[in-house]
């Protein structure tokens, strides 16, 4: 499976940006972790990365069997991260996504819209 991250859109807190603001997000799924390259904070940043997971089980010698994915209930996982030059990476926001959809259509869109920590 692969998840093509576009943009991001109407970040409100980085209207009024310092210079030494990014942004980045990180992407799990099952024993797959990804990160995106860090972006200027912005109201609008483009990512434009794609990451592949692969469906792997426990135990890597056994063949995977396709209809394992009608029992498999775990979402894609995306946790955004702000950086700051000398200071640790701050969760702005986290979002779990349903991919179960792609088991009857090829490619799904999703909007998702991410909240801050504080309200999740």
């Amino acid at each position: 499976m692969s998840l093509t991250l576009v943009k991001g859109s109407a970040f409100a807190d980085f209207v009024n940006v310092r210079t030494d603001e990014s942004v980045s997000v990180a992407v799990s799924f099952l024993k797959n972790r990804y990160h995106t390259r860090m972006v200027q904070c912005s109201t609008d940043p483009l990512f434009d990365e794609t990451f592949l997971f692969e469906f792997v089980g426990n135990n890597d010698q056994i063949k995977f069997d396709a209809a394992n994915l009608l029992k498999l209930n775990q979402p894609v996982h995306i946790t955004i991260l702000k950086h700051r030059k000398n200071e640790k990476a701050v969760v702005i926001g986290t979002k779990s996504i349903e991919w179960r959809p792609l088991l009857f259509c090829n490619q799904v869109e999703i909007n998702a819209e991410v909240l801050p920590i504080s309200l999740t």
